[in-house]
């Protein structure tokens, strides 16, 4: 009798232990296929949505402004009486449109103005220095399309509002097993339509990566870049670019330096026939 009531004790001990464990586990596992049938659902919206975006995209101008900046830490100049680092200023304005020929798409640009003079180059080559960049509103075809989606690990982050949008911020990291051929990162989603509004690129997917790592090497430091696309202007549910930055630093302990610092800006749209009927979740 003195047994069955010590190994009784010992059960009802050992089921007490047990069994918030066994229920937290069970939670935590319920959360899980939550979070990943959640997210299944929105990357489906989202690969939708891009879908809308390739029909929408070729129908549309716009004036596409940029201002470059590239700083000289180790040239210094006089001003006056004082010593400060060279800075170099590069200003553009073209009319930029893509044109489709065929299966391939390119970009057209136009220059309308170089460091604030007046000018007209038919299909001018972008002239910015430090960076080279390409379809900018390709940015969430590249990362969350129904094709590329296969090439990446994707997780909910959290959400935020920006542009006054709720959004639900998902991080997307290619697989060891694919080529890094697009831009990969933070990606902002709209919690209601699902469109795209902000991507926030990881480094590694610059094209030129590695002449970042070459300077960063002469400097001693760690590459600290920052690529941002905004896509704020929308036009019958399908969102345009509005804004795309680079800024190059580099970090050598405590000390940041800043070596040049893209800013484009897209306006002036005009469209021509954006007739797309977008339905997200069927």
């Amino acid at each position: 009798m003195f047994l069955s009531n010590k190994l009784f004790i010992r059960m009802t001990l050992y089921t007490l232990i047990l069994l918030p464990v066994l229920q937290l586990s069970n939670a935590r596992t319920s959360k899980c296929q939550e979070t990943e049938t959640k997210l299944e659902k929105i990357l489906s919206a989202c690969a939708q949505y891009c879908d809308s975006l390739k029909e929408a995209r070729l129908h549309f101008t716009c004036t596409e402004e940029i201002e470059e900046r590239i700083y000289h830490p180790f040239i210094t100049i006089r001003i006056d009486s004082f010593r400060t680092y060279k800075r170099e200023v590069n200003k553009y304005i073209y009319d930029y449109q893509l044109i489709k020929e065929g299966d391939k798409i390119t970009e057209r640009r136009i220059l309308l103005k170089e460091q604030g003079k007046d000018k007209y180059e038919e299909d001018s080559d972008l002239k910015t220095q430090r960076f080279d960049y390409r379809f900018v509103i390709n940015g969430p075809i590249g990362v969350i399309d129904r094709d590329w989606q296969q090439h990446f690990e994707y997780k909910i982050i959290g959400n935020d509002v920006i542009n006054k949008k709720r959004t639900i911020v998902l991080e997307a990291c290619p697989k060891s097993s694919s080529p890094i051929e697009h831009i990969f990162g933070r990606i902002w989603v709209d919690s209601n339509d699902f469109s795209i509004l902000k991507i926030e690129g990881n480094q590694a997917s610059l094209g030129n990566y590695e002449s970042v790592k070459k300077i960063a090497e002469e400097l001693n430091a760690v590459p600290h870049i920052k690529l941002c696309s905004e896509y704020f202007y929308e036009k019958n549910g399908i969102r345009f670019p509005s804004n795309y930055t680079i800024e190059e630093m580099y970090k050598s302990g405590p000390r940041i330096l800043t070596k040049s610092r893209l800013a484009v800006t897209y306006k002036d749209y005009k469209f021509f026939t954006v007739e797309t009927s977008v339905k997200y979740g069927e």
